[in-house]
């Protein structure tokens, strides 16, 4: 970053050079305007030595020797300087004089470059540099990229650096994607890894040891770049420099100067390279003054103002949710808002400085820092007017100038210390949202600031706060998904569907703990903005000798001060994650409810108070995929499932499916939405009031009307998740359903939701499962797996004290699309492997467990044999034999028995891209002295 003034004054001499050389072919777009030899240039297969004032052409490749140097200049003004030992290929160039309008292009691949913007890159997306670690666009600036940089303090070394030395943004686009921007010179891209795994992290330019980049772009002792005469500072003044470099005077750029100290307003998080003593100042100079610099403070210091409304939400005294219950300390359970005084709108200060770029927010007399570029930054102690204390906190931007904010006290008393979060940004308008193609957004989620500040693990954000503290260091290997927007096909609707997930099986046996996190959410137009309205389900076990909690509650994207959009920016970028109503329900009631966690009987780790809790995060835009490139199939899922299911006061009941089809799932790729059934029996006939129940989820069966089409999330046939079916707008699920061993059948409790969920196991992997079972998961493409749970309340006065509830937790299920038994084949043997997983019952213990699964079957006799290995240590088998169902499904049943234990098992085959019979799927259940398991199964020939 840091420039010798004999580099400017040489860029001077090299303009005048250029624009006073002959006329050339019109085949040219630049001049090699300074040569240290040795630099070769290939055109057309042929290869000549560059001199000064040679020729360059479009799809040209310059490559230097060790001590090779070449400064290109092109005819818009842009200047390339190649270093010793780079490849570069000028891909592209195409410039009009007459508007200032073009593009530049060019493959990096190795060595280092220095870029310095002419009249094209003043536009947007106009000069792109294609590297191994990404793509690079550069606009009004100076840019330093280095392929082979050192490695830095901290021992890691980055596989290539970019540096905005000068200018307005710098733009990278990873290998799978990704993209980050920076805003502001002074900061670069360290880049590590390579390929899909390639990631950016922005830095601080000081943070990079770049004396040897500047020695290879300066040219060795002794060198002139072919110049006949040294250029004077006089020449730098007189060449046109400030016309072509963005209308900017020259600006000489010093080595790395003596940092003053001062006292800083914020600085980066001591995560970013782990150096947190880099000050970013908003408004005081941190550096000496240089000879020949420009007046830096009148750059930094001036600033205008402009009143801008926010929206200001902080913790309650105490909160009272829609039920009517109290929760006494708020802050414990990270519940904020809740009346005019705690979720405002109130006006602050947008200071700029004279580039126009925002650099603090003024509220309340709290001077808050605008981040120099999208992220987050810690912003340390200082004394806050907004909590009457000494804060600390966090400041957060994303594009369009969104502007999130989270201040605690520095010292926290106690958990119930007030906290205060402020946003601001330009509100979303429904086309930006539902307008042009469809796609599925993808979006990055902050940790739960009020969590993280605690100490509290932030993995799975929809837990309740005191739970993640009790799970602890076990959240660090939970899997979760960002937050996922699938828009329909027919924009005009105004709806898509919002889906986040998360699942943690920590330990094994009867040290597992476990708990799986759902969010589905509905994403509507309200006419003049955009809201988002969720469904809050799961359900976690703290430890395998305890009960099965579900979650319940609902989400929110809050509302833009203006109370109209709750997604922010020109292209719906940003919105604020938080709780809220637990179904469909206006933004004036965004408070009226939030999250519970449901413990069987009333009782469990949880005060009454403490069951009520809340969230929020910063949701910020990282990608969007066009729909046309995933795979979406309008199908038909049958299957199997199996849980154990706990009734409130009684003992644990095994069930699973016995017969084909007791899971159903249907999707719809029109609506990216899904329906089903899962349908399981006590086969074992221990508790004489379930013989059998039924759970429905998402927008139910086809054959179902009038069911909402908002409880669930279609994203691919990989990644789908729903919640219970019912009618829209309202509580309960009438397809929901308990049948006693009598032939009695008592339907939901209409004013209760049952809590179901059905989520898919690409969604929410849970690769440690497996391997602590010595297991490697069936890959399977053409099935789907997958967990499921449920909260179901029946009354009538069949049951026993006229009420029964029923917890499942992390319960699964397994489906294809079934092959007829017509289509088997008649000779030859199938072999097949694949992967088991259930829940288990082991005295007092409850958890989850996989194994093996292995399956031979000789079509001509229709009979096989069926083995799972290693599931919870044991291994049980037997022979299955095959039969044709009602409707001409080949199917097969058979005994198990082994290692203690014996049962049965039930199975179908499914049709695979090769034909069929190319998979099978099942379910299974076994027994012994106190001990019950039961699971499904995939694999595939």
């Amino acid at each position: 970053m840091d420039q010798h003034p004999r580099l400017l004054a040489l860029f001077a001499a090299l303009v005048v050079l250029a624009l006073s050389g002959p006329a050339v072919a019109q085949s040219r777009i630049g001049v090699a305007a300074a040569v240290n030899p040795q630099a070769d240039l290939t055109r057309g297969g042929a290869t000549r030595t560059v001199v000064i004032g040679s020729d360059v052409a479009f799809e040209d490749r310059i490559v230097t020797a060790d001590a090779g140097l070449v400064q290109v200049l092109f005819e818009d003004g842009s200047t390339f300087t190649v270093g010793p030992g780079a490849q570069v290929v000028i891909d592209a160039f195409v410039y009009d004089p007459a508007t200032g309008t073009g593009e530049l292009a060019a493959s990096v691949t190795q060595g280092a470059l220095r870029f310095v913007g002419g009249r094209i890159s003043k536009n947007n997306n106009a000069v792109r540099f294609k590297t191994r670690s990404g793509t690079l666009v550069v606009r009004g600036g100076i840019l330093n990229l280095d392929l082979s940089p050192p490695c830095l303090d901290d021992g890691r070394c980055p596989s290539a650096t970019a540096s905005l030395v000068f200018g307005r943004e710098l733009l990278v686009t990873l290998p799978n994607g990704r993209s980050n921007r920076i805003y502001d010179a002074g900061y670069s891209f360290a880049l590590f890894g390579g390929g899909a795994a390639t990631t950016a992290n922005v830095v601080p330019t000081g943070l990079l040891n770049q004396s040897a980049l500047q020695a290879e772009l300066s040219g060795r002792p002794g060198q002139s770049g072919g110049a006949p005469e040294a250029p004077t500072e006089a020449d730098v003044v007189e060449s046109g420099v400030v016309a072509i470099n963005s209308g900017r005077a020259p600006q000489v750029v010093l080595p790395r100067p003596k940092p003053v100290t001062v006292q800083s307003q914020f600085t980066p998080d001591v995560e970013v390279l782990g150096v947190s003593t880099v000050t970013n100042v908003v408004d005081e100079t941190i550096v000496e003054q240089a000879d020949a610099d420009f007046d830096r403070d009148e750059i930094v210091d001036e600033e205008t103002e402009e009143t801008v409304a926010v929206r200001v939400v902080s913790t309650p005294s105490q909160f009272t949710t829609s039920t009517g219950a109290v929760v006494s300390s708020p802050g414990v359970v990270n519940i904020v808002g809740g009346n005019a005084s705690t979720d405002r709108v109130q006006d602050a200060t947008l200071l700029r400085n004279l580039d126009g770029e925002a650099v603090a927010l003024v509220v309340g007399g709290d001077r808050l820092p605008v981040p120099a570029t999208l992220g987050v930054t810690t912003i340390p102690s200082f004394q806050s007017e907004l909590l009457g204390a000494a804060a600390v906190g966090k400041a957060a931007l994303g594009p369009d100038e969104f502007l999130f904010y989270y201040l605690q006290p520095d010292t926290l008393d106690g958990a119930e210390d007030e906290v205060v979060y402020v946003f601001d940004g330009a509100p979303s308008a429904e086309d930006t949202v539902f307008g042009g193609d469809q796609v599925v957004r993808t979006y990055e989620l902050s940790d739960d600031f009020q969590r993280d500040g605690r100490g509290i693990p932030s993995k799975l954000l929809l837990l309740n706060p005191l739970i993640a503290q009790e799970f602890g260091d076990a959240l660090s290997g939970a899997s979760q998904t960002p937050y996922l927007i699938a828009l329909r096909e027919d924009a005009s609707e105004r709806v898509a569907q919002g889906l986040y997930a998360g699942l943690m099986i920590d330990g094994a046996g009867a040290q597992q703990r476990s708990a799986v996190t759902l969010d589905v959410a509905a994403i509507t137009g309200t006419g003049s903005g955009v809201s988002l309205l969720g469904q809050r389900r799961g359900s976690y076990r703290l430890g395998a000798g305890d009960g099965a909690v579900s979650l319940a509650g609902g989400t929110l994207a809050r509302a833009s001060a203006d109370g109209e959009s709750s997604f922010f920016g020109s292209g719906a970028n940003n919105f604020v994650y938080s709780a809220g109503p637990d179904r469909a329900g206006s933004l004036a009631a965004q408070n009226a409810s939030v999250f519970q966690d449901l413990q069987p009987g009333g009782t469990g780790f949880l005060s009454a108070d403490d069951t009520y809790s809340a969230m929020t995060a910063m949701a910020q835009l990282a990608d969007e995929t066009a729909v046309g490139s995933l795979t979406r199939t309008e199908r038909t899922l049958l299957g199997y499932a199996a849980a154990i299911v706990e009734p409130v006061g009684g003992s644990p009941v095994a069930v699973r499916s016995f017969a084909l089809g007791g899971f159903q799932a249907a999707f719809d790729p029109s609506t990216s939405t899904l329906g089903g059934r899962i349908v399981v029996v006590d086969l074992a006939d221990t508790d004489p009031d379930l013989a059998a129940m039924q759970v429905s989820f998402g927008s139910d069966l086809p054959s179902e009307a009038g069911f909402s089409t908002t409880r669930s999330a279609f994203v691919d046939d990989d990644r789908f998740a729903a919640v219970s079916a019912g009618p829209e707008g309202e509580t309960g699920s009438p397809t929901t359903v308990l049948i006693t061993d009598g032939g009695s059948a008592f339907s939901q409790d209409p004013s209760v939701d049952p809590g179901t969920y059905v989520v898919s196991s690409d969604l929410v992997p849970a690769p440690q499962l497996f391997a602590d079972a010595g297991v490697t998961p069936c890959e399977c493409e053409f099935l789907e797996w997958g967990w499921w749970g449920t909260a179901t309340t029946f009354k009538g006065d069949g049951l026993p004290g006229g009420e029964r509830q029923d917890n499942a937790h992390l319960g699964t299920w397994s489906a294809g699309d079934i092959t007829r038994a017509v289509d088997l084949p008649t000779t030859g043997t199938g072999t097949y492997s694949g992967h088991a997983v259930g829940n288990v019952v082991n005295g007092g213990a409850q958890y989850v467990a996989a194994g093996g699964m292995d399956f031979t079957y000789d079509f001509a006799a229709r009979t096989g044999n069926l083995e799972i290995s290693n599931f919870d240590g044991r291994t049980f088998s037997g022979g299955v034999v095959g039969v044709s169902d009602s409707a001409g499904n080949a199917q097969f049943f058979g005994a198990l028995s082994g290692s203690g234990v014996s049962g049965s098992s039930a199975g179908a085959f499914a049709n695979g891209p090769n034909g069929p019979a190319q998979g099978v799927i099942g379910s299974f259940g076994v027994s012994g002295t106190r001990y019950n398991a039961t699971g499904t199964f995939v694999g595939e020939r």
